[in-house]
């Protein structure tokens, strides 16, 4: 089963890097653009640019780094309004063939798989970390609805007024 396209996609071949590096402008089309709306659950994204810099390093170690910039329209998690926000992010990745995944050393490399790197998906994964989990439009509060009073009669309380009588008795 093959993986399916991703909507960014700008494939670096390695074997065609120079040594002193390569950048890579990427300016997301208006279909890459909905595409990732889409997939982000976004209710716009006006715009999506980064510069991007592949260059080789010691050890079979490739750094990608850049900068991302984006337009994004969400949705307010209170008033679903849409809610503007404009992002600056900051690229800074290590990948390394031999590279092992690993939560234990977070200044470790990504495993590198086959001689391509795809700048585009890494660019549209930046931006999802960027986005804000929880946009609020202006002024937006919440209030949680009032618990309802109980209306019916407790099952137990019978119960309780017949424990109480039988003590009573005794």
């Amino acid at each position: 089963m093959t993986a399916p396209p991703e909507e960014l996609s700008r494939i670096v071949r390695l074997d065609r890097v120079p040594a002193r590096g390569v950048t890579i402008d990427v300016t997301a089309t208006e279909a890459e653009r909905a595409a990732l709306a889409r997939r982000f659950e976004l209710l716009e994204l006006p715009a999506l640019k980064a510069e991007v810099m592949v260059r080789p390093g010691l050890g079979g170690v490739w750094s990608v780094t850049g900068r991302l910039s984006a337009d994004v329209v969400q949705a307010c998690v209170v008033t679903l309004d849409p809610v503007a926000q404009s992002i600056d992010e900051a690229i800074d990745l290590r990948f390394a063939a031999d590279a092992k995944a690993t939560a234990d050393d977070p200044e470790a490399p990504e495993p590198l798989e086959g001689d391509t790197i795809d700048v585009g998906a890494i660019v549209a994964d930046h931006l999802s970390l960027a986005l804000d989990p929880f946009p609020r439009a202006p002024g937006a509060t919440y209030e949680p609805a009032p618990e309802p009073a109980d209306t019916k009669p407790n099952p137990f309380a019978a119960l309780e007024g017949l424990k109480g009588r039988l003590k009573g008795e005794a």
